[in-house]
């Protein structure tokens, strides 16, 4: 296989982390379709453009070739110190997608390498990830990553 080349994405780009978030989108969309709604491919790529604008936010796709082949977004997070927490300084991973063609290809573990190099830039020393119950791939892909359990969030649907 050849290499594939992980570089920051910019506002330009938003149109093809768009069409990379389909295939994790629909997957949610499917599982949860309470919470998830459809979206268009414009609708999408208005937000992303609106994300990749924000100044703690950073986007990086992997390409194979001219081909974009996945995508993570995260957020550096900042807390104050309260009378409850330290204060605290980490990076938020908010979506990480892979076409279903390149997974198990190492696509996955490439676009988290850039996530620690986010980390190292601003000496940052904890990293959170967040997925639904349902998506078990991705739990034992940042499990693999090295990542630990911290907390259950739990949900009650009063709708019937």
């Amino acid at each position: 296989m050849d290499e594939v080349e992980v570089r920051r994405a910019s506002t330009k780009q938003a149109k093809v982390i768009a069409k990379l978030n389909d295939y994790v989108h629909q997957m949610h969309v499917e599982a949860v379709p309470s919470f998830f709604k459809k979206k268009t491919l414009q609708e999408a790529n208005e937000i992303f453009e609106r994300i990749l604008a924000i100044e703690n936010a950073y986007a990086f796709i992997a390409w194979h070739k001219k081909t974009p082949v996945g995508y993570t977004l995260c957020f550096v997070q900042y807390r104050e110190e309260t009378p409850f927490t330290y204060a605290r300084r980490f990076i938020v991973i908010d979506q990480i997608s892979v076409n279903p063609q390149w997974s198990g290809k190492g696509i996955g573990r490439s676009l988290f390498n850039a996530i620690l190099e986010v980390a190292e830039q601003h000496q940052i020393k904890e990293i959170d990830a967040t997925t639904w119950s349902f998506n078990e791939s991705a739990r034992a892909f940042f499990e693999t990553c090295g990542f630990k359990p911290q907390l259950k969030r739990l949900s009650l649907s009063l709708i019937e």
